[in-house]
């Protein structure tokens, strides 16, 4: 279920810092952690622009393709981490695109 921006509980989940929400629904359904906002954003960008590590690390141990995804703008969570100044989110991401 959506809200009116177009979140899930997993984009709620993310930008908040629950990790053990976002584990949980990871668990249950992988494929949810891509799913995209009305911007355009996944779960991997929510964490990406707070630069929680924990958060994104779990995101791409349960949905890699989350972290690759660009929203409507063209900008993947790498993009995000980058516009914040997050160093450690910066490096995770690099790699995680390396991967591809």
């Amino acid at each position: 279920r959506k809200n009116k921006k177009g979140r899930t509980c997993a984009h709620v989940a993310a930008w908040q810092g629950h990790d053990s929400v976002l584990r949980y629904i990871g668990g249950r359904d992988p494929a949810l952690l891509s799913i995209q906002d009305l911007a355009g954003w996944t779960t991997a960008h929510e964490a990406a622009k707070s630069g929680n590590m924990k958060m994104l690390q779990l995101i791409v141990d349960h949905c890699p393709a989350a972290a690759l995804i660009q929203d409507k703008h063209g900008e993947t969570p790498l993009a995000k981490a980058r516009a914040h100044g997050h160093k450690a989110a910066i490096k995770f991401l690099e790699k995680v695109h390396a991967a591809g």
